[in-house]
């Protein structure tokens, strides 16, 4: 059995109907569900059954979701090899092809994560938002998230450029299906558009040396990807 994190803070309405509906979706004979739950209320019941692995991390302003993931993986995660998930993901099969003991570095995803929003668009992204798998060696190598990520964007995409350079290589994928039940950003708001635009300008200064490197490996992604895509799109 592999720990599976959520990190997630301030969920209400449907956002968190969507949450409830992501973890009625995990096999949890093959996996331990981990919760770390951040913002200014919890955003379920303090679990007093042991049902969760939870951790209540309260914290005032905006979402440093870098902060929070490395708070659940040194305070809940027990696994070697564990999953990182958003709340608004569903697992729909093949699930214990996610259980792997992985040694050395790893980093992976889910071979086909259709994104619900974008008419079932199959999602390879740069980064490793969304739903990722990796082990406690990857993770503290690389340092973990950098917290200097405030809001939402790149932090994510930090975390897979530093694996990059350090395996040359992509992201790996692991042969199961999710699916990715988007909602309406109840914060897109010219301040989440700040704090993400700030977010990439810290991107691109931090790895700028590294820019024609991660470009090579971007390029394998969007090859990949086109390859899926017309894989998916046959009748």
């Amino acid at each position: 059995m592999i720990d599976l994190l959520y990190p997630i803070a301030n969920l209400t309405g449907k956002r968190l109907d969507i949450f409830k509906k992501s973890i009625l979706s995990v096999d949890t004979s093959l996996f331990r569900i981990c919760i770390a739950d951040a913002g200014s209320f919890p955003s379920i019941p303090l679990d007093t059954s042991n049902i969760f692995n939870y951790g209540w991390y309260p914290e005032e302003g905006l979402f440093n979701k870098s902060k929070l993931i490395n708070l659940g993986v040194k305070n809940l995660i027990r696994s070697n090899t564990f999953i990182v998930c958003d709340a608004d993901i569903i697992f729909i099969y093949q699930q214990e092809n996610m259980i792997i003991d992985a040694g050395g570095y790893f980093l992976s995803k889910p071979k086909i994560l259709c994104d619900f929003k974008e008419d079932w668009i199959i999602e390879h992204s740069y980064g490793i938002g969304k739903c990722f798998i990796t082990n406690q060696n990857t993770f503290k190598v690389i340092g973990g998230f950098d917290e200097n990520y405030i809001g939402y964007g790149y932090e994510d995409i930090d975390f897979a450029a530093s694996y990059y350079l350090l395996k040359k290589k992509p992201y790996s994928f692991i042969n199961t299906l999710t699916m990715h039940l988007d909602y309406q950003q109840e914060n897109s708001t010219d301040m989440y558009k700040e704090n993400n635009d700030r977010n990439k300008y810290y991107f691109d200064m931090k790895f700028k040396n590294y820019k024609p490197f991660l470009e090579t490996i971007y390029s394998g992604i969007r090859n990949r990807k086109n390859d899926t895509n017309s894989w998916a799109m046959r009748p």
